[in-house]
């Protein structure tokens, strides 16, 4: 057993539980993810460690009254005790080696960040956190957020800020305002959804979007590289399009998604395209606003393409393309390594989506009209392995039948991690088409 040391309420909705946990104090940093066991029935709960001390052998988390287990978490009181603590499983946030930081995200999120953003702070880097709230009481950490930023920032959602200040008011006017941009997708439901997301942080920033690229003020290509012909495509179209940069100078040119993430494309979209001035990759969508800024107010040519897996970002907004049909992620990345794929090479290792965000966003789904949703993964099968969450897809996919949106589907569904209890499950379920896409 655990013992809880202190349980420090900062409001109705979040609690910092400091831990005895010798073991895992020796080997934990701030960032990094623990799973809690609270008791034999409870499911397995991962939470962001804000401290740990190896001399004292303590750790505290953070717990967000999000579920119906944390809930029950957040109710613990000093002296209690949960069954176990496990760990770490990886870091939430890394910012090794950079030299400007800026974090945007809710309240919470931002909090999550506050320890690497601190060690960032500590070793001379500039650092901005932006922290959006419906309620202040929900951002946390805030006297310690405000001593280590050279600029923070609190923003109200009260609809005139972007969703819940992820672009603020200053930074749409530094981008400026009346831009248009063409989004072009290449490849999988994957990519489709990425979009998605790329076009809701562009309409934020007050783009809008066109039809045609010879109208846009941005061109943004959204790419795959599942095959060489794929990827010929790309590099054969931007060479095309490069004719209407001599009729608009001004005109921005950026290549995303998994292309961005092989190192001889980059080298080659550097060397040969020149009029490219903006390279991204899968793992850091979120930071579309840092990097546009760069580009239309510093005037630099942007590049950025992270070799390790990224964080699982919540919250990001997004404009749906379809009225009726919605993409739900739950996971990203692959670990079979199939001979032929290139997917764990470009999406990176498998990350889960927490079921809670999940099932959030399909109530939204439901409640806004959507009547069909599939659920997205390069191998949906294994969703909640790197959680350790029991029950895994299966679970998932019974929880999400629940809700009771019209149809449901999932891909892609690799056979090795194909279980009875996923049978059982859709053979109880009318709302869960009888499908199954297989690589």
């Amino acid at each position: 057993m655990v013992e809880i040391l202190e349980a420090r309420v900062l409001n109705p909705q979040i609690t910092l539980l400091k831990l005895k946990a010798e073991r895992i104090a020796k080997k934990v940093q701030p960032g990094q993810f623990v799973i809690l066991h609270q008791d034999e029935k409870a499911e397995r709960i991962p939470l962001t460690i804000a401290d740990s001390d190896p001399q004292e052998g303590t750790i505290t988390v953070i717990v967000q009254a999000a579920g119906e287990s944390t809930k029950r978490l957040c109710a613990l009181k000093t002296g209690d005790s949960i069954r176990d603590v496990v760990g770490p499983l990886g870091q939430a946030t890394d910012f090794e080696g950079a030299q400007n930081i800026c974090v945007i995200g809710g309240g919470v999120g931002c909090a999550i960040a506050y320890p690497s953003a601190k060690a960032c702070h500590q070793r001379g880097a500039h650092v901005d956190l932006i922290a959006g709230f419906k309620n202040e009481s929900l951002v946390i950490l805030k006297e310690e957020m405000a001593a280590i930023a050279d600029e923070f920032t609190l923003i109200s959602d009260d609809g005139s800020t972007g969703k819940q200040g992820f672009v603020t008011d200053a930074l749409k006017e530094k981008l400026e305002q009346g831009k248009k941009y063409y989004l072009r997708t290449y490849g999988c439901q994957a990519n489709e959804r990425d979009s998605e997301t790329l076009a809701g942080i562009l309409e934020e920033m007050n783009f809008t979007a066109v039809e045609h690229p010879e109208d846009a003020d941005l061109i943004l290509m959204n790419t795959c590289a599942i095959r060489k012909n794929a990827e010929d495509k790309v590099l054969g179209e931007i060479g095309s399009l490069k004719r209407l940069k001599r009729k608009k100078p001004d005109l921005l040119f950026g290549l995303c998604g998994c292309m961005a993430q092989e190192e001889d494309v980059v080298a080659k979209l550097l060397e040969t395209y020149r009029h490219v001035n903006l390279i991204f990759g899968t793992h850091n969508i979120h930071r579309l606003p840092e990097l546009l800024y760069d580009v239309m107010v510093n005037g630099n040519r942007s590049v950025e393409v992270l070799s390790k897996e990224g964080d699982v970002i919540e919250n990001l907004p997004v404009r749906r393309f379809g009225k009726h049909k919605a993409w739900v992620n739950i996971m990203y990345g692959c670990d079979k390594f199939c001979t032929y794929c290139i997917v764990p090479y470009t999406r990176g290792k498998e990350r889960s989506r927490m079921m809670e965000d999940i099932l959030e966003e399909v109530r939204i789904l439901k409640a806004e009209g959507f009547r069909e949703i599939t659920l997205l993964g390069q191998n949906v099968n294994s969703y909640g392995k790197d959680l350790h969450m029991e029950g895994g897809f299966a679970g998932l996919l019974e929880e999400t039948a629940k809700i009771g949106i019209e149809r449901i589907r999932f891909t892609t569904s690799h056979p090795w991690d194909f279980t009875d209890e996923m049978i059982d499950v859709i053979a109880r379920y009318e709302n869960i088409m009888p499908f199954i896409h297989l690589p």
